[in-house]
């Protein structure tokens, strides 16, 4: 295996896109509380980089069983990467994480091993325990605003974000939980769609896209964020009600197929950026 296709694998095990939007989240954050970049929120974005990355690595570790069914392509099950170096590669994301929380103050070693223990936790046990482990991993996955906002001197700041951000990763959750429902039921992996079936799963899914639709719009009409924040909200729109649609279409046996599930989590993963984006100029 060639040396490019080894750091492929790797970067396709720590979901390097999604980590970059993590760190991506705390400048945010910390530009929402105050509009001067510090070396404190530079240095807080490169642990949430880290620590998420070593978290999807540690996710992908315990999901090798279900991954075998559901996604064989990848770099674990496929064997092209060994479960050892996975470790050693969770390992130094996560020490790097740690060293540079220190330099950027006790705030940030608190959030950085709270972090890192609820992965763990998550991956280990929750995972599989229903609304729990969907309700986790939804704070984990927008708690950047909030350590920003805190490195910024102003946590409250980074409320607001945090809390569509929690709805917004809840739906992509369950959304991603119905992709690999069938894996998961045979691993015996209990997530959300797995206990509520796919009709459950969809209005669950549906009823969270829409609340993500209703919330985007709430900071624009209360007067928190102006104009410059509704114009990307406004464009995120019509692809939160694709999804809502694909969901509800039709489909074999009068419900979606996964690959119709899969088309939504596809559609998500690209309006994170836009929402970013909306909080960005929000803050303008």
């Amino acid at each position: 295996m060639s040396a490019w296709s080894k750091v492929r694998d790797f970067a396709v095990l720590t979901r390097i896109h999604n980590c970059l939007l993590a760190a991506a989240s705390v400048m945010i954050g910390a530009f929402l509380a105050d509009p001067s970049v510090t070396d404190k929120s530079l240095l807080g974005a490169a642990v949430v980089l880290f620590i998420s990355a070593g978290g999807y690595v540690l996710n992908d570790i315990y999901d090798i069983g279900t991954d075998g069914i559901n996604k064989p392509w990848r770099p674990l099950p496929s064997g092209r990467v060994r479960k050892r170096s996975a470790a050693g590669l969770t390992a130094l994301s996560w020490g790097a994480g740690l060293m540079l929380s220190v330099f950027a103050g006790p705030v940030a070693v608190d959030f950085a091993f709270g972090y890192m223990l609820l992965l763990w936790f998550y991956s280990f046990k929750l995972k599989s325990t229903g609304a729990a482990g969907t309700v986790l991993v939804s704070a984990v996955s927008s708690s950047g605003f909030v350590l920003g906002a805190a490195l910024g001197g102003n946590a409250a700041a980074g409320l607001l974000p945090f809390v569509i951000g929690f709805v917004f990763h809840f739906a992509r959750e369950v959304v991603k939980g119905a992709v690999d429902v069938e894996g998961d039921r045979v691993a015996g992996i209990g997530t959300l769609p797995v206990r509520m079936g796919k009709r459950g799963s969809d209005v669950l899914c549906v009823a969270s896209i829409a609340a993500v639709m209703a919330l985007s719009i709430i900071p624009f009409a209360a007067g928190v964020y102006g104009l410059l924040y509704l114009v990307p909200v406004l464009a995120m729109q019509p692809l939160l009600a694709l999804c809502i649609y694909l969901i509800v279409a039709p489909g074999g046996e009068g419900r979606p197929e996964a690959d119709s599930y899969g088309r939504v989590a596809g559609i998500l993963k690209a309006v994170m950026p836009v929402g970013l984006l909306a909080f960005l100029l929000g803050g303008i």
